[in-house]
């Protein structure tokens, strides 16, 4: 039996498709976290400093993607890793 798609039921599948995206683009905000704590935690045992460069993100092409936001997000998280991690951070 097909059920109608009323305005209620779309706004709920519209709020689970945006809740599914925003756990994928926290999922790949940590993943990058942890691959960059690694590689500094890595470099830290060698006695090689490290250095967190991340490009600024910008520019007609990436101005209201969606993910604009994550990536600026996971560039805001990967600052604070820097300082947190006494890692020196620089801009491009």
């Amino acid at each position: 039996m097909l059920k109608t798609l009323t305005i209620e039921r779309a706004r709920g599948f519209a709020e689970a498709a945006r809740r599914k995206e925003r756990c994928l683009n926290d999922d790949f905000t940590h993943k990058l976290v942890a691959k960059v704590r690694r590689l500094t935690g890595e470099a830290r045992q060698q006695g090689i400093s490290a250095l967190i460069l991340v490009e600024p993100i910008g520019g007609y092409s990436m101005r209201g993607a969606r993910i604009q936001g994550t990536l600026q997000r996971a560039r805001r998280v990967l600052k604070n890793l820097a300082t947190y991690e006494d890692t020196r951070s620089g801009r491009a």
